[in-house]
């Protein structure tokens, strides 16, 4: 079985930011991470890919953590 690798909250930002996901304000991304399970935010990304699994151009950590309120 394979073992998800923990990821600090810095490394979770600089992934998403690889992603092509937009963070305005890092401090708050920060906070609400450590606050929120990434995962379960992570299943909201579904209407921000294109046809062939790429981010949409402009997407932000703000609007996909919005959907999940």
């Amino acid at each position: 079985m394979l073992e998800k690798k923990f990821f600090s909250t810095e490394e979770l930002i600089k992934n998403i930011r690889k992603k092509g996901i937009i963070i305005y304000d890092e401090i708050e991304v920060s906070n609400i991470l450590k606050n929120e399970n990434y995962y379960v935010l992570s299943g909201y990304k579904t209407l921000f890919l294109d046809d062939e699994k790429n981010y949409k151009p402009n997407t932000n950590f703000m609007d996909i953590y919005k959907l999940s309120q």
